[in-house]
């Protein structure tokens, strides 16, 4: 991975509750750049779903300063008809946490039709955030998510260019020692890009943010 340029560094420390099961236990912290330019660094990247992950509050992962032994895997799921979710899990050798934040998408505002009864899109609303939290994990659900998504083979997946006109992208990032690694699909399924269906799900699931109905799944 080539450095990139900072010319606004603005660090954001951000804290996650421990996965010991005692309140008192150290934070999961880590730091990445915040600045509006740093977001453009998203490899393969659709403009809504980067603007979507800056609106949740999400911090962009390339380059972001860990612990040693830390590795941070984030999840985003940007569907065509329902909330945007992102699932953060922070592992520490000690302790570990998952962030969860779902946002609606962002909406096109559209001008005074024509005399012909087209209207042109004049600009967008922002998403609004519905519900954002963390959950704690204990050392063994913590042990278990990472067998899970070692096993699944996720990073060694060969991104597919996103796009579609009804659909998902499901977005995959992991930074630890080694840098930073990205995968990306447009509409996997048990079938086909299996690897990354299931390792959504298990995410989605350790994160309480599995959908309500079948429907909602694609």
């Amino acid at each position: 991975m080539q450095p990139f340029a900072r010319q606004c560094f603005l660090p954001v420390v951000l804290l996650a509750a421990a996965c010991t099961p005692h309140p008192e236990g150290p934070a999961v912290v880590y730091s990445a750049d915040t600045s509006r330019a740093a977001y453009s660094q998203l490899p393969g990247s659709l403009d809504y779903v980067t603007t979507a992950v800056r609106q949740m509050g999400e911090p962009p992962l390339v380059g972001a300063k860990l612990r040693p032994g830390t590795t941070v895997i984030r999840f985003v799921w940007a569907r065509s008809f329902h909330p945007y979710v992102a699932v953060r899990f922070v592992m520490e050798p000690k302790q570990c946490a998952v962030m969860a934040t779902e946002m609606t998408a962002e909406q096109t505002l559209w001008g005074t039709p024509d005399s012909t009864g087209l209207s042109e899109a004049i600009g967008t609303t922002p998403g609004k955030i519905i519900r954002q939290d963390s959950v704690p994990l204990l050392a063994g659900d913590c042990k278990a998510m990472r067998t899970t998504l070692e096993r699944l083979g996720l990073w060694q997946v060969k991104s597919r260019t996103p796009g579609g006109l009804d659909g998902s992208d499901w977005r995959f990032e992991r930074v630890d020692a080694n840098g930073y690694t990205f995968v990306q699909w447009w509409s996997p399924n048990a079938q086909e890009g299996h690897q990354l269906w299931s390792a959504g799900l298990a995410l989605l699931k350790m994160a309480n943010a599995l959908p309500s109905g079948p429907r909602e799944l694609y």
